[in-house]
Parts: C-alpha cells; structure tokens; sequence
C-alpha cells in the first residue's frame, strides 16, 4: 500500500502544525489582492470620468481574487476539521503539510497571471495545477492520518473517515478535469474553477457526522 503500517511515536503537536498553517493561510490570502493593480490614469483622464471604466475593465482580476479568495478559505475551513480529528503527529504528516501549504503559499502567483492572461492556456494550466496538487497532498495528509487510525482516535466514526476522504478528492479531481478540458477550451476550465467552491459552500453529509460528532464530544 501507499503508507508502510508502523507504530509511529508522537512528533510535533498538531497544535503547532495547525497553528503555522493558520499563519500561512493568512498570508496567502491576503496576498491575492496584491495581483491587482491600480489603474494608472493621468489628473485629466480622472477629471474626464475614465476610473469607474478603468475600474470596470478589471472584473476579470476581481473575478479570480474573490474565486481564489474563496478556496484558500475553503482549504482552511477543512484544514482545520481535519486537524480537529489529528490528535498525532509524526515527520511524514510534517512534510505533507508543509507540501501543501507551499502549493497554498504558492497560489496568488497563477492568480495575479491568470487574472491577467485568463484566456492563455499556461497561465490557465499553471492555476489549474497548483490547486489539483495542493487537493492532492490535502487528500494524502487525510489518508496517512487516518490509514489503520494512524494519527487519529481508534474510535473515530469510520464514516467521517470515508465521507471526508471522498469530499476532499473531489476537488482535485475537478481540477484535473478542467486541466483536460483547457487543451479543448479554456472557457471551460474557468467554468469549472468558479464552480467548485460554490460546491463546497454547499452542506454535505459530512456536515452533519462532524455536528454529531462534535455533540457527542462535548456531552
């Protein structure tokens, strides 16, 4: 299989881990905003009434900022449920994180470039591929945490394993979908990157197991 069995012995908190993703998340987020960029208009241009067009001329900017903004808040919601349930940790969870939080750390680059070249198939596949890896090493850190309950309580409901995992690889398979569909049309691709957080956003089965869950706990 993917991950040896083995009797791993608690390494570094997942409090401090969480605690350094939170940090990274932060940045991230707010440097999407970065990759737009004031219009420049001279005194006379501004006189003439020409910001709120030049304004209007950067929705596809303010488009992939909002699509992006809500993906990284998205990844930190489910980062932090997942790490609600890791109560372990080990080298191997430290370096899958630390894996994914650089495709995090990594994402306002493709955002400011696809912003700024949305109908070029590089900057389309360079976003593309950053969000398919970063749902991919999400979905490993889910899978080696809880193989054989590695990382996570013995009795966690089986279900919320099962269900979370099928949740999280959603997203990378979408992604590797619009990837295949940007050698056809890149439309497409941009179709499917606004549509995949409107999924999440959506409530889910596994909504409901972690309120239960969360009920049981605290009785």
């Amino acid at each position: 299989m993917f991950f040896p069995k083995k009797n791993y012995q608690p390494g570094l908190s997942p409090k401090r881990i969480e605690a350094f993703s939170d940090g990274v998340f932060t940045v991230a987020i707010t440097l999407l905003v970065l990759g737009i960029a004031l219009p420049v208009l001279t005194p006379v241009e501004v006189s003439e009434g020409k910001l709120l067009p030049a304004l209007i001329a950067l929705w596809p900017k303010f488009l992939v900022y909002a699509v992006s903004y809500f993906i990284i808040g998205i990844f930190w919601s489910a980062h932090h449920i997942m790490f609600h349930y890791i109560h372990r940790s080990d080298r191997v969870l430290l370096w899958l994180n630390l894996v994914f939080l650089l495709m995090i750390s990594f994402l306002p680059f493709p955002v400011a470039l696809i912003g700024q070249y949305r109908q070029d198939m590089t900057a389309i596949i360079l976003y593309g591929s950053t969000l398919f890896l970063a749902g991919l090493f999400f979905a490993l850190i889910w899978l080696y945490a809880t193989r054989g309950h590695r990382l996570v309580a013995k009795d966690l409901d089986p279900r919320i394993i099962t269900l979370g995992m099928k949740m999280i690889l959603l997203a990378p398979i979408a992604y590797g979908i619009a990837l295949l569909l940007a050698l056809v049309n890149p439309l497409y691709s941009l179709v499917l990157y606004v549509l995949v957080p409107i999924f999440y956003l959506l409530p889910s089965p596994v909504d409901e197991l972690v309120h239960a869950a969360s009920l049981k706990e605290n009785r």
